[in-house]
C-alpha cells in the first residue's frame, strides 16, 4: 500500500461500507490507530483509549447488541475486517469532540494506506445499555468509559466517490 499525502487523503476520505473478507495487517491497524492517538484533548487530558476488535465472533456480538438497542434485528455494522472503539471517560465533557478528533485523525490515515472505513453513530445512543456494556467490558473498556462511536474498516471492494463541495468559505478582510 502507498501512502498518499494528506490532502489528498482529506480530498477521498469518504465512507466505505463495503469490503472483502480479507483480514488488515495488524502493524496497519496499530498504525491507524497510533494517528488517533496524536489528535487534540482538552488539557492533554488523554484519556481516551483505543480498542482494535479484529476477532469476528466479537464483532458479530458487538452488532448484534448495538442491533438490539436500535431495534435493528439485522444490524451487522457492514461486515467489516475490524472495528476500532474510541472510549473516555464518562466525566469528560470534551468526550464527543475529542472521540471526533481522534476517529478523522484515524480515518485519514486510513484512507492514506487504502483501507476503507466508515464512522457509525449508534453507540453513541446504547453504550449505557446492559447488553453493550457487556460486550464492552469483554473488550476490557473500563467500566467509566464511554464509547460514541464505532469505526468499521476493511479492505474496501471499492474506494468511495467524493462528493462535490458547496462553496461555504468566506473571506471577511
Amino acid at each position: 500500500m502507498s501512502e498518499m499525502n494528506l490532502f489528498e487523503a482529506i480530498e477521498r476520505r469518504g465512507s466505505i461500507r463495503s469490503f472483502k473478507d480479507e483480514p488488515i495487517d495488524k502493524d496497519v491497524l496499530l498504525k491507524i490507530a497510533k494517528a488517533g492517538t496524536y489528535s487534540a484533548t482538552a488539557r492533554n487530558n488523554q484519556t481516551r483509549r483505543f480498542t482494535i476488535v479484529t476477532n469476528p465472533d466479537l464483532i458479530r456480538e458487538l452488532a448484534h447488541v448495538i442491533g438490539v438497542g436500535i431495534d435493528r434485528a439485522d444490524y451487522d455494522l457492514y461486515h467489516p475486517a475490524a472495528v476500532i472503539l474510541v472510549s473516555t471517560t464518562k466525566y469528560n465533557k470534551n468526550a464527543g469532540v475529542e472521540i471526533g478528533l481522534a476517529s478523522q485523525n484515524m480515518w485519514l490515515a486510513a484512507t492514506a494506506l487504502g483501507i476503507g472505513m466508515a464512522w457509525t453513530n449508534q453507540m453513541r445512543d446504547v453504550t449505557n445499555y446492559k447488553n453493550v456494556r457487556q460486550v464492552l467490558d469483554k473488550l476490557d473498556i473500563p467500566s467509566d468509559h464511554i464509547c460514541l462511536n464505532a469505526l468499521v474498516l476493511g479492505i474496501p471492494n471499492t474506494m468511495a466517490e467524493t462528493k462535490a463541495r458547496e462553496e461555504v468559505i468566506k473571506f471577511v478582510e
